[in-house]
């Protein structure tokens, strides 16, 4: 289906709070590898009792098994919208709670993951640690990690993210490549620049 201006519009397979279910719904016209939405998560749906649980439950489903920390006397508030394109994973993550998302090389151990991931600030400042490089991103700019390797992502602020996932194989460069780049700022001019748009594109669809 398309709005006014004949751009696709998305509808969302399900409502926050619902039990999860196949998605129903893509973007119209986008064909075989359409963009479809698996889930919304919102922690005001939740009791608060619960939300801790429910946030790392589904932190942990929908970008793999990770770490989370966070101060035990800080409510927790944020909201969670995934989907897929095609082999490309796509997650909507919106918190005003600061924390931090940690994969270990116990969790590595634990199961195969061979997945690069590219995070894009739409707003706030989120800290990206990997291979020994520590970066501050910010809306200008964006990162890359590899989830088959230990990394930190930290929110010591409200955030908006836009997390993209994709096997290894999806990127037709050498490994040592991508590991010169990880956890960097890369900025939203040039290449970046046409990317960037683009994947803010993507995740407002899903958010």
């Amino acid at each position: 289906m398309a709005d006014r201006t004949g751009r696709p519009r998305l509808m969302i397979a399900f409502a926050a709070g619902a039990e999860p279910r196949p998605p129903a719904a893509t973007v119209a016209g986008t064909g075989q590898g359409g963009l479809s939405v698996l889930t919304v998560v919102r922690t005001a749906d939740t009791p608060p009792a619960e939300r801790r649980e429910r946030w790392r439950s589904i932190v942990c489903d929908t970008l793999g098994p990770l770490d989370m920390r966070i101060d035990p006397d800080v409510p927790l508030d944020g909201e969670i919208t995934t989907g897929r394109l095609g082999d490309v994973g796509v997650a909507n993550v919106r918190t005003s709670t600061p924390h931090g998302v940690h994969r270990t090389p116990g969790l590595i151990r634990k199961g195969d993951a061979d997945l690069y991931r590219v995070v894009l600030p739409i707003s706030g400042h989120p800290r990206l640690t990997q291979d020994g490089r520590e970066t501050a991103l910010t809306p200008a700019t964006f990162g890359v990690y590899d989830f088959s390797r230990p990394y930190d992502l930290v929110y010591t602020d409200a955030v908006e993210l836009a997390v993209f996932g994709f096997p290894h194989e999806l990127l037709p460069v050498r490994p040592g490549m991508v590991a010169g780049l990880t956890a960097t700022a890369v900025p939203a001019t040039g290449v970046g620049g046409l990317l960037a748009p683009m994947l803010g594109r993507i995740a407002r669809e899903i958010g």
